[in-house]
């Protein structure tokens, strides 16, 4: 976004060098530091087990590196690449979790903002007005689910509605954008059809 505002200040001639290179300098300064503090944790299997604790968030963790390792890499740096794929390796053999393969439709919970206050409720689930990415706007559904254990049953079911929601491709059915059948709660996001 700083760089689609970089351009637009450009072509109005309104460019400020200072503050166009401050934005950078401040990015850069944070990803060094982001890299940094992986790189000091990304072979410590006891630093990776005492953040994630339970099943769920060691799965959430290793669909979300796995996201960024096979969706983004061309995002990434070469260096934060082989950390993201290092710390992937060191949570699945910390938790002896079997991979599972990266559903087409998952999309980590950092990727979607929304309006904690659903415009619709069912016993199922709640319905928010969301954003996905920098100006999509989209509904998200998010499951009600107690805990931080969602029973297998109740994970299976809701794997099995993303799967199925996500081959329709009919005009009378919002298409299925992305998913997340681990987060807390589990989430769907759908065209917002208003």
């Amino acid at each position: 976004m700083n760089e689609e505002v970089d351009v637009v200040c450009q072509t109005l001639n309104i460019t400020n060098a200072d503050a166009v290179m401050n934005w950078k300098q401040v990015l850069e300064a944070d990803q060094r530091i982001q890299q940094e503090l992986m790189a000091s944790s990304v072979d410590d299997a006891q630093v990776v087990l005492k953040e994630l604790q339970d099943t769920r968030s060691q799965l959430e963790t290793i669909l979300t590196l796995k996201f960024e390792t096979e969706q983004r890499s061309e995002q990434q740096s070469p260096e934060m690449t082989k950390l993201l794929k290092t710390m992937m390796g060191t949570v699945i053999r910390a938790s002896m979790t079997s991979v599972p393969k990266l559903p087409p439709w998952f999309l980590p919970p950092y990727e979607i903002h929304f309006n904690p206050e659903p415009f619709a409720r069912g016993s199922f689930a709640t319905l928010h007005r969301g954003v996905w990415g920098a100006d999509t706007n989209v509904v998200v559904k998010c499951f009600l689910v107690d805990g931080v254990e969602v029973d297998e049953r109740t994970r299976q079911n809701i794997e099995a509605e993303m799967n199925i929601w996500y081959q329709f491709d009919h005009p009378n059915v919002a298409k299925l954008l992305g998913a997340s059948h681990i987060s807390t709660p589990p989430f769907i996001v759908g065209c917002n059809s208003r």
